[in-house]
This record gives structure tokens, C-alpha cells and sequence, in this order.
């Protein structure tokens, strides 16, 4: 409808001359007008400026598509800007972008929920322009959900990468690619899959997930920084499934990009998985710098679940390393940290340090009662391996206290099945129960038998040799 001019308000030549920047008669009565204080003369002229600047921008798009040279598309991150002819301006990009992170945490906290909860969050997004957007910054932010729900963040995963599979590609031909491409939302959910799958043990399956993220990021037209990221989760992957040498170079060929691209976060968690790898491996004089390191690069509210296990890993090496006072306040604060981010699975982890510092320190009657309470949870979560281990603990805990009759109770019931046995094929366990048959059996076999076989767990291969000879 034609706005009407009228002796009370400019009129909409006018606004429109002051919208474009353009001198014409007439305008200084215009913007005393304006200063005045027309709530309705101002509204307008923001709406004519907004007209303007669109206008602006689609002469300058169009200059650009009948120009012979076409610029180059600028990256970052090694992640090509989501642009392509006929789409939304680059504003309308980061609107969508900027509307899809409450829509993300929406997905969340429905993946949190329960699975009918999901379904109806991701069937919300359907015909939602920041719907791309939304599916990938929930597999990003999926991340927290690892290490307090590894089941509930592993079927966000797959249900994200289903609903994926109807973006549009990626157009790779001309380097340009489309908001929130198919492949880089299914490249992420992938990686999302891979953390999962670490954290409930499946170290195969996660290196699995963690190479496929590795293509579709090379199918997206991303294979930088993508590429690196891959290497990182898989070299994790690895470092559990001790392929040592394997993670080894994954995890550093992961750092060199990070280190290019200056992500000290992310820097400082390959640090600690290397840390962590070398832990495993044996060698704690060289795990601790890289502990250290990264204890010091992490944000303590930011990254407080990788702060954590830092701390954590850092009390292993000290408590290796025999400087056990370290150790237990390295230990303490990384139970500090997981207990604000609700972390069950680095709590118990934790707890066990410093019981085992506990040990080490000749306080067996302490040590005992943490076992005690740290197997019953363990076993509740279903974690059969740690409380085995557990049970070895409070067996050799009791030796020390001379409480040799339960000492011997205890040990019995791993060959009873009142803990299930992993090791049961192993000539350390068959020393004990020979010993156990014996009536030779005390805290010195417990924990060399214990310490054989956590070496057996993270991979290293050395022979076993009995400490006592049973005939």
C-alpha cells in the first residue's frame, strides 16, 4: 500500500535519499524530524536501510557472478565458508548458524531423555533452515555427554547420521561447499561414534568409526583439519586397543596440525592421550611431561573433564615414579574436577589411584575400606575387568593386615565365580590357585600376580615368572 505524504512526517523519497547516504533539498528538515523523535519515521527508515543494503549486496553478487574471475573462497580451520550460488547471504548463514545452537541443545538434552524424545526433537527440525547447522553443532557439543552417558551419546550419534543422509552434498568441484554439508555433519556424528564407542570399551569399533569420519571429511572437500581430528580420536582408539606404535603416530601426526592451526585445547588433550599412551606402555618418566604440559594448557571450567584426567594420568606417572605426595594431590584434584562434571567412569578411576597410592604408602586399613566401596560400584556399573582388579586389591590388602583367612576367603571366590575371572587361562592366576591349594598363598603372590596381569592389560609382553614354586 503507498504511504502517503503528509505535512506532519517527511516524505518517503526522503527517507529513502537518507537511507542511501544520498544528499537531496529537503533533508535537513527531514533529520530534525528524525531527532525529534518520530518513533514512526525512524522504524521506516530502518526498514528502507535494510532494502537498501540488501540491494547493495545482490548488485555486488550479481557484479560477481558476471565477472570473468570468480575471488577465492577464504577457509578457516581448513573448513571451506559455507557459500554457493543461489543460497542465503553469508548474514543469513550466520543467522542460521547463530539459531541453530539453542536448537542443538534442544536435541541434547532430548538424546538425555530417552529415545522417543529424540526422534520427536530431530523430526522438529524438518524444513527448519538451520536444521544442517543444528545436526552438526549436536554432534560437537555431544562431546560432554561421553563420559556421563556413552550409551545415550552413542545413539545420538547413529540417529544423527541418519538424519544426515538428506542434506545436500557437499560441491566439492568449485571448492564451494553448502551450508552444513551432508558429509561434514555425517563426518562428526562419526567422530561423536568414535568417543562412544572408546568409552564403553569397543577400542575396534571406535577406530572404525573414527576412519570413516576420516573419509567423509575427505569426501566434504575438508582434508586439513577434519583429517586431523580423525587422527586424533582414532590414535585414541589405538592407545586403548594397544596398538601403541599405531597411536603413536596418529596422535602426533594430529598434533603437528593442531600446533599449525594454534588449537592449544586440543593440542593439550593429544599431549595427554600421549601421556597417557606411554603411560600404558610402562614408561612414566616419559608420560609426566606430557601430563604436566597438559595439565597446564587446559581451562579448569572449560575443559575441566579433560583437566581431570589429566590430573589423573599425572598421579599415575608420580605414583610410578614413587613420589607418592604428588601423586595423591594430583589425584585429589583430579577428583575434585570429575566430580563437578559428574564423570562416574573418572571418579572410580580415581578413587583406585589413591587407594593404590594408599598401598604404596603402607595404609592398608584405608586402602581397604576404598576398595571395598569401589568394587561394590564397580560391579553395579558392570565394569567386570576393574572390579577383578579391585578384588585383587582387597585380597592383598587383607594379607597385609594379617587377616589371612579372609585374605584366602577373598581369593577363592575368584576361582568360585564370586568375581567373574577375565584371566582365567593365565599361568599367574594358575600359580595363585596352585599356591591357594597349597596353603602357601600371601599378600607378596597377590600383588605380584596383580601387577603381571595389569601389565598383560595394557599390552606389555613379558614372560611370567613364578614367585613361589609350587610342587
Amino acid at each position: 500500500m503507498p504511504r502517503l505524504v503528509t505535512a506532519s512526517h517527511p516524505s518517503e523519497a526522503d527517507l529513502l535519499n537518507l537511507a542511501a547516504g544520498r544528499e537531496a533539498p529537503g533533508l535537513e528538515d527531514c533529520r530534525r524530524h528524525l531527532e525529534a523523535g518520530c518513533r514512526l519515521c525512524d522504524v521506516r527508515l530502518h526498514e528502507l536501510a535494510d532494502l537498501v543494503e540488501s540491494v547493495r549486496e545482490e548488485e555486488a553478487f550479481n557484479a560477481i557472478l558476471e565477472g570473468d574471475d570468480l575471488p577465492a573462497v577464504p577457509e578457516f580451520g581448513g573448513k571451506t565458508v559455507p557459500f554457493q550460488a543461489r543460497v542465503p547471504q553469508l548474514d543469513e548463514i550466520y543467522r542460521q548458524a547463530s539459531v541453530a545452537e539453542g536448537l542443538a541443545e534442544g536435541i541434547l538434552a532430548a538424546a538425555r531423555e530417552s529415545d522417543a524424545a529424540l526422534d520427536e526433537a530431530l523430526r522438529a527440525l524438518y524444513g527448519n533452515p538451520s536444521r544442517g547447522f543444528a545436526l552438526l553443532y549436536a554432534c560437537q557439543k555431544g562431546s560432554a555427554m561421553v563420559p556421563q552417558d556413552p550409551i545415550r551419546a552413542l545413539e545420538l550419534s547413529r540417529r544423527v547420521y541418519d538424519e544426515a543422509a538428506s542434506l545436500m552434498d557437499a560441491n566439492t568441484d568449485h571448492r564451494i561447499a553448502t551450508p552444513a554439508p551432508r558429509e561434514i555433519v555425517q563426518a562428526e556424528a562419526k567422530l561423536l561414534e568414535s568417543q562412544a564407542q572408546n568409552q564403553l570399551g569397543y577400542a575396534l569399533e571406535a577406530r572404525v568409526a573414527a576412519s570413516a569420519a576420516r573419509d567423509l571429511f575427505a569426501a566434504g572437500g575438508d582434508v586439513g583439519f577434519g583429517k586431523a581430528l580423525a587422527d586424533y580420536y582414532e590414535g585414541s582408539a589405538a592407545t586403548f586397543s594397544k596398538d601403541y606404535p599405531g597411536a603413536e603416530r596418529l596422535l602426533k601426526k594430529a598434533l603437528r596440525v593442531f600446533a599449525e592451526f594454534g588449537q592449544d585445547n586440543l593440542m593439550a588433550r593429544a599431549e595427554a592421550t600421549l601421556g597417557l599412551l606411554y603411560s600404558m606402555r610402562g614408561d612414566a618418566a616419559r608420560a609426566l611431561p606430557y601430563f604436566e604440559h597438559a595439565v597446564e594448557s587446559f581451562d579448569p571450567v572449560e575443559d575441566a573433564r579433560f583437566l581431570a584426567a589429566s590430573f589423573n594420568g599425572r598421579g599415575q606417572a608420580l605414583m610410578r615414579l614413587s613420589r607418592f605426595d604428588e601423586a595423591r594431590a594430583s589425584f585429589a584434584r583430579a577428583l575434585s574436577l570429575a566430580r563437578k562434571v559428574g564423570s562416574k567412569a573418572h571418579i572410580l578411576t580415581i578413587r583406585s589411584g589413591l587407594a593404590q597410592v594408599d598401598i604404596l604408602r603402607g595404609q592398608h586399613a584405608r586402602a581397604l575400606r576404598a576398595f571395598q566401596e569401589i568394587v561394590a560400584e564397580e560391579r553395579h556399573a558392570g565394569w567386570t575387568m576393574q572390579a577383578f582388579f579391585s578384588d585383587l586389591y582387597i585380597a592383598e590388602c587383607l594379607g597385609r593386615l594379617g587377616r589371612d583367612d579372609q585374605m584366602v576367603e577373598a581369593v577363592l571366590s575368584l576361582r568360585l565365580g564370586g568375581s567373574t575371572n577375565p584371566f582365567s587361562a593365565s599361568p599367574a592366576m594358575d600359580e595363585l590357585f596352585a599356591c591357594l591349594d597349597q596353603g602357601a598363598i600371601d599378600a607378596e603372590l597377590v600383588a605380584h600376580v596383580r601387577s603381571y596381569l595389569e601389565d598383560e592389560v595394557n599390552g606389555i609382553q613379558r614372560e611370567y615368572r613364578p614367585l613361589r614354586i609350587a610342587s
